[in-house]
């Protein structure tokens, strides 16, 4: 796998300096600390509506993980306005990137990128918990239990689908 691995890294690297404008190749683990800062503004949303009480304080949030920016970004956020809630990360793809070390890392960087811009102290910790056992045989394959969640959701307003909320 590491071998398949450099090899798609050198193609995106040749396609990039070509610039051909074709096919990019997006690796597990894509999630980057600009693009996680998003998720980190989506959690500082929800901390605002909880503290006025647009909704109530959830105990957890379950979440796919995939590339770790959405719930990297997520716990980083609700950490840093100091809402007490768990993100449950349920792993979807590899993990190569669906990792504690590789979330902790991308949130360590992340974190770099505001605390660079604004005495935030030190950087909160995570209420973020990895969970690999609903993966399956990999990423975009369903799982029985994806299956079960996706029907029992029909007709609701919260649609799901095999890849990544219905096994969330």
């Amino acid at each position: 796998p590491l071998a398949a691995l450099g090899a798609l890294r050198r193609f995106a690297t040749d396609a990039a300096a070509e610039g051909s404008g074709g096919p990019r190749v997006l690796f597990p683990g894509g999630a980057s600390p600009l693009g996680t800062l998003g998720w980190v503004g989506g959690g500082l949303e929800l901390a605002g509506q909880i503290a006025s009480s647009e909704c109530p304080a959830p105990d957890e949030i379950y979440i796919a993980y995939g590339s770790g920016g959405t719930a990297v970004g997520l716990a980083l956020g609700l950490a840093l306005a100091g809402v007490s809630c768990d993100v449950v990360a349920v792993r979807v793809a590899t993990r190569l990137a669906g990792n504690r070390r590789y979330a902790e890392l991308l949130a360590r960087r992340t974190f770099a990128l505001l605390a660079g811009r604004a005495d935030l102290g030190p950087m909160p910790a995570l209420r973020l918990e990895l969970r690999h056992d609903f993966a399956g045989t990999g990423y975009g394959h369903p799982t029985p239990e994806a299956e079960e969640a996706i029907r029992l959701a029909a007709g609701s307003n919260v649609p799901l689908e095999p890849t990544y909320t219905g096994k969330a």
